[in-house]
């Protein structure tokens, strides 16, 4: 065998592992465009193949503004008045058993005395 060979053997190896790459990729990314437009990822219609970046885009900025819409509720009911008014309680209750906790703590210690 000489270094031709060798070459033309390591050539056809590595052609046959991008190939399968690409067309690995390309399955990935049809099941991620299903995935947008809400078909099953082992279905891929045409509408999906046929979307352009700026309309995944727009897909994933809808996406984000439903999210900030959720933590933006959250936020705001954490610091509605009766939330605070629940966590004014809260501490409260805290504070009375750590009271408990030492004054127990104190007679224990005057009764072993």
């Amino acid at each position: 065998m000489n270094w031709l060979t060798i070459a033309l053997i390591v050539f056809v190896v590595l052609w046959i592992y991008e190939r399968g790459r690409s067309n690995r990729l390309r399955r990935e990314n049809r099941q991620m465009m299903s995935r947008f437009d809400g078909a099953p990822s082992d279905r891929v219609d045409e509408k999906a193949a046929s979307r352009t970046p700026d309309e995944i885009d727009a897909a994933e900025l809808a996406e984000l503004r439903e999210r900030v819409q959720v933590l933006e509720r959250i936020a705001t009911d954490e610091n509605s008045s009766e939330a605070r008014k629940a966590q004014r309680i809260a501490r409260e209750i805290e504070s009375l058993r750590g009271d408990i906790a030492r004054r127990s703590s104190k007679t224990t210690e005057d009764l072993s005395e």
